[in-house]
């Protein structure tokens, strides 16, 4: 148990460092010491590029068309860059696992219904600059036998194209855990600091 715990307030303090490294480098840019904690992914088209943890891997751009694209979207489009992260960064917590996605669709009614709300029950909609460009940002949830899944979704109409930038953070009900299994509340803040500065690092080209 001890030695969970000592993994458990590792992976805090490093994903604490990764965020506070992002968003001090990112006030410094011309430091370079950002590729000491975060690789740059770019798209193959040199279309857009963003920021995420070097703990992590990102795959690109599959060409293959789907609804994976967007959360909660009926209209097919194209998963651009993904970063999956398991429950690694947070054991022995409710945490089950988070995706960051980078989509865009082509197709007329997605990008007409581009601002629109996912499946969920939205939570907030405001919008919002980010790197030049401007965004609508919508947060809504969603939930499930005792599985919750609250999304952030960036959203903008670039070169008639829908895309989003967004992440999906998947935990389960708490109250589902008895004492004995020493399960705890994962660390809200910790994954949504980390998520959200990938998300406010893209940038189109």
């Amino acid at each position: 148990m001890k030695k969970s715990h000592h993994i458990y307030v590792l992976c805090i303090v490093l994903a604490v460092l990764l965020v506070g490294g992002y968003l001090y480098y990112r006030s410094a840019p011309d430091t370079g010491k950002e590729a000491e904690y975060f690789t740059t992914f770019t798209s193959p088209d040199a279309t857009f590029q963003f920021m995420y943890p070097n703990l992590f891997q990102a795959t690109g751009d599959t060409g293959e068309l789907s609804q994976d694209w967007s959360s909660g979207t009926r209209h097919e489009g194209l998963v651009l860059a993904q970063v999956s992260i398991s429950d690694t960064i947070q054991p022995q917590t409710n945490f089950r696992d988070a995706q960051f996605r980078v989509g865009a669709s082509s197709d007329p009614e997605a990008v007409v219904e581009c601002y629109t709300e996912g499946n969920g029950s939205v939570v907030q909609s405001e919008q919002m600059v980010l790197n030049g460009t401007s965004f609508t940002k919508i947060t809504y949830g969603d939930a499930g036998a005792g599985n919750f899944y609250d999304t952030t979704s960036y959203r903008t109409v670039h070169a008639d194209k829908c895309y989003v930038v967004e992440y999906t953070i998947h935990f389960t009900n708490i109250g589902n855990y008895s004492p004995d299994q020493g399960i705890t509340e994962f660390d809200e803040d910790m994954v949504k600091g980390m998520l959200d500065a990938m998300a406010q690092s893209f940038i189109f080209l």
